[in-house]
């Protein structure tokens, strides 16, 4: 259910040239990895058959996904012949990232013409049925249009697009052919569907963890000078650095891995001949805000019990 890359194998790619063929059929390294993860891999088993519906990539810093979701987006128009649709949390995150510096630039720099006519933030071609566009929005109901087979959903900065964004574009998967790459940075907050999707819906989606070591985008001074002023166990190093995702985060009590340790000693003998049934203290953890919710524990001999929550 997930796949750990090092960021220079963007540059993995054949040396030759391929005379009347699009280069962006050849794509190995990072790219060729997304879109495999996309449209599916025989040789590799942890791939469904025709690929996965949801991709959702975890970079660190400095290591271009924005460059990795205009390559996927531009092959999947300009190779495939199908529609794509891009969105981020802000308008300057889709027309200055994504589409200025990501499909614009891609674009000019191709050694062959690409099909359609690109404007600030759409592509358009004479099919009403093949066409890119970017759009940036806070309500649920202007990110639903029209219902396309084989769209290409991008999402840019994944970690900041709220959930009812992510639900009303569900929507779009009832057609056949629908596939969404999501990209984005982690972080310790964990009330986002981008968390979700690491941690909840590990199995059910495809995952990739981009990670700047090694990248040729990211010195190597900086990643030493990260690691002497922050600290290998650090939040920042671990998100910022290795683009993965902290144990802790930083609205918490105790240290997860505490947490989780203890849950294992439950079964153990020592701790076991300790409860009798009847508890010596109960404590309720009232909710506050948003996804947090009401807690209700008993604690027996060393135990603590989860009687409601």
């Amino acid at each position: 259910g997930g796949t750990t890359l090092v960021a220079c194998d963007k540059l993995a790619f054949p040396a030759g040239v391929f005379v009347g063929s699009d280069g962006y059929r050849y794509s190995t390294g990072l790219v060729g990895a997304a879109d495999a993860a996309v449209r599916g891999d025989p040789t590799d088993p942890d791939i469904p058959e025709g690929g996965w519906s949801e991709v959702w990539v975890a970079a660190a810093h400095g290591v271009g996904k924005t460059f990795l979701a205009a390559l996927v987006s531009e092959h999947h128009f300009s190779v495939e012949g199908h529609p794509v649709l891009t969105t981020a949390p802000t308008t300057h995150q889709v027309e200055n990232l994504l589409w200025e510096q990501g499909i614009r630039t891609n674009r000019i720099k191709s050694r062959i013409p690409l099909p359609g006519r690109v404007l600030t933030k759409e592509i358009k071609t004479s099919r009403p049925d093949w066409w890119a566009r970017g759009f940036s929005t806070d309500k649920p109901e202007r990110a639903q249009g029209v219902h396309m087979d084989d769209l290409l959903i991008v999402v840019d900065e994944g970690a900041g697009v709220e959930s009812p964004i992510y639900g009303a574009l569900k929507g779009y998967f009832t057609n056949p052919g629908v596939k969404m790459l999501v990209i984005g940075n982690p972080s310790a907050n964990r009330n986002n569907e981008f968390y979700k999707a690491f941690h909840e819906r590990r199995g059910q989606v495809g995952l990739v963890n981009i990670s700047a070591i090694g990248c040729p985008y990211v010195p190597a001074e900086w990643v030493e000078a990260r690691r002497r002023e922050w600290g290998m166990d650090s939040i920042e190093y671990i998100t910022k650095v290795l683009g993965q995702f902290p144990s802790d985060a930083s609205d918490k009590a105790l240290p997860m891995p505490s947490i989780e340790a203890s849950g294992e000693l439950w079964d153990h003998p020592e701790v076991a001949v300790r409860r009798t049934g009847v508890f010596s203290a109960v404590a309720l953890d009232v909710a506050r805000e948003g996804a947090d919710k009401c807690a209700l524990v008993g604690l027996d001999g060393q135990s603590i019990q989860v009687l409601k929550y």
